[in-house]
């Protein structure tokens, strides 16, 4: 894999449409062995959606529109569930953890102790070459719905499970990268 950066990526730009994304994901603040438990059961996640909510200004006959808040919609994954049901269990955990019927990672358990019952999805993105070719960082997110695939005995397919996440922030760290060339005037 190559690490080239941001310039070097702008020099080199081809018209190559991109056709697939792998990802590789991290869950923060989550008990270790569940962080690494849901990275490895992850087939599929959402990229995050974006909106900015305008105002109209009016000024001498003329309009304007300013920017006012940026709003996350949520994202959605799928996981593979296991024979054991190992998966599910670790996620409906983090559901009651969010409602405060089971410690978080820190050991609290009520609200005097400030919990912590959010966490942190890192998502890694590589381009068709295996090179990363953006991080974003969802900040402070709660699942706010679990879903599973029906149950049939005929079928013997593996069972999915579609996580809905909120999130209150996100943050991408390309930027960091991007604003540095610019100070070091590679544009």
């Amino acid at each position: 894999m190559s690490n080239m950066t941001f310039a070097e990526k702008m020099i080199n730009l081809s018209n190559t449409e991109r056709r697939s994304d792998s990802f590789y994901v991290k869950f923060y603040k989550l008990p270790e062995n569940v962080s690494n438990i849901l990275g490895r059961q992850l087939k599929m996640v959402g990229r995050p959606e974006i909106n900015f909510e305008a105002e109209v200004q009016r000024y001498r006959g003329n309009t304007y529109k300013e920017k006012m808040n940026a709003t996350f919609e949520p994202i959605s994954a799928s996981f593979s569930d296991d024979e054991n049901g190992v998966t599910s269990t670790l996620l409906y955990a983090q559901v009651m953890r969010q409602l405060n019927k089971y410690p978080d990672v820190f050991g609290n358990m009520d609200a005097v102790n400030q919990r912590d019952y959010k966490f942190d999805i890192e998502i890694d993105y590589y381009n068709a070459s295996g090179e990363k070719t953006d991080t974003v960082v969802l900040v402070n997110c709660f699942i706010s719905s679990i879903s599973h695939g029906d149950n049939m005995y005929s079928d013997d397919t593996e069972k999915e499970i579609t996580v809905t996440f909120e999130f209150d922030n996100l943050d991408m760290p390309m930027f960091d990268e991007v604003e540095g060339a610019l100070k070091k005037g590679a544009y």
